[in-house]
């Protein structure tokens, strides 16, 4: 994942915690061989819905640079809005980086 989408997500961490289901997200992340079926279930081990959704996180922010992509389209499903607070987030991050 590049630098600037590790960034989008750790802007935008605590409302992907708190809001995300992850199995929607986890199958659609898995055909698109974001993910590995050893990590769907590793992160399906976890207690917590909050908990899934950190491990996935980690999980993405360590994956090859298509996974930020992925998971945007997969989210676009499901969680609309989160979609779009990354978008902002991401829009505001690259006008600092012309600035400078």
């Amino acid at each position: 994942m590049d630098d600037i989408h590790k960034q989008v997500l750790s802007a935008c961490w605590e409302d992907l915690v708190q809001d995300l289901d992850v199995t929607p997200i986890m199958d659609q992340l898995t055909v698109s061989k974001i993910i590995k079926s050893e990590q769907k279930q590793m992160i399906l081990c976890n207690n917590t819905r909050q908990a899934r959704n950190r491990a996935l996180l980690e999980v993405l922010k360590e994956s090859g640079p298509e996974a930020y992509h992925h998971f945007r389209v997969a989210l676009l499903r499901e969680k609309r809005w989160l979609v779009e607070k990354m978008d902002a987030e991401e829009d505001k991050l690259r006008d600092v980086d012309n600035l400078l």
